[in-house]
C-alpha cells in the first residue's frame, strides 16, 4: 500500500512539473512574440524611412486599417495607393517609436506607444511642420499609435494602426484608454 501512495505521490509531483513546464513554454511564446512585434515596428519605420516602400508594404495584412486622423485607409491597396503617391514625391523622414506596451492574446495582439516623426526641411518648408531654424529637421507628427496585429502563416502583421496628435488629449486617450 505504502509503495502505491509513493507511486501516487511521484504522479502528483510530476503532473505538477509539467503544468510548470506548459505555464513557462506559453509564457516564452508571449516573449518571443513581443519581440518579433518590435521586430515588425522598427522594420516599419526604418523600410518607410529609406523608401523601401515594396518591403514595408509586406508588413501589412491585406484587411489592414491605417488611420491617422485625416486619412484613413481600410485595406493593403488603399494603403499602396495613398503611399504611392508620396514615393513619387518622397522626403526624408525618421519615425521613432517609443514608451511600447504590447499585450499578446494568442494569434492577435495590441499595442500601444508614441510615435515621432521627423522630416528633413534644409531650405524647403512643409506645411503643419514645426519646423526650428536653426535646425534641418522638422516634427511632423507627434502621437500616440495603437496598433493591432494578427498572426498570419507564423508571421506578425499589423492589422491597424490609429495615430492621434499628442496635444489632443481626448482623442489620445481614445485610442489609449486607462489601465491599458
Amino acid at each position: 500500500m505504502s509503495n502505491d501512495n509513493e507511486i501516487l505521490q511521484k504522479l502528483a509531483a510530476l503532473e505538477k512539473e509539467v503544468q510548470s513546464l506548459r505555464e513557462m513554454k506559453n509564457e516564452l511564446q508571449i516573449l518571443k512574440d513581443k519581440e518579433e512585434i518590435r521586430d515588425v515596428l522598427s522594420r516599419y519605420a526604418h523600410q518607410y524611412d529609406l523608401g523601401y516602400f515594396d518591403e514595408w508594404y509586406k508588413l501589412w495584412a491585406d484587411d489592414c486599417q491605417f488611420d491617422a486622423v485625416v486619412e484613413v485607409r481600410n485595406n493593403k491597396e488603399e494603403l499602396k495607393d495613398f503611399f504611392g503617391e508620396k514615393q513619387q514625391h518622397y522626403l526624408a523622414e525618421q519615425h521613432l517609436q517609443l514608451a511600447l506596451v504590447i499585450k499578446v492574446d494568442g494569434d492577435t495582439a495590441k499595442a500601444i506607444g508614441f510615435q515621432v516623426a521627423t522630416k528633413h526641411s534644409v531650405g524647403q518648408f512643409f506645411e503643419n511642420v514645426l519646423i526650428d531654424p536653426r535646425l534641418p529637421i522638422g516634427f511632423e507628427r507627434i502621437g500616440v499609435r495603437s496598433w493591432e496585429f494578427k498572426k498570419v502563416d507564423g508571421k506578425w502583421l499589423i492589422k491597424v494602426a490609429k495615430t492621434r496628435n499628442m496635444f489632443d488629449h481626448k482623442a489620445c486617450k481614445e485610442i489609449l484608454p486607462p489601465g491599458w
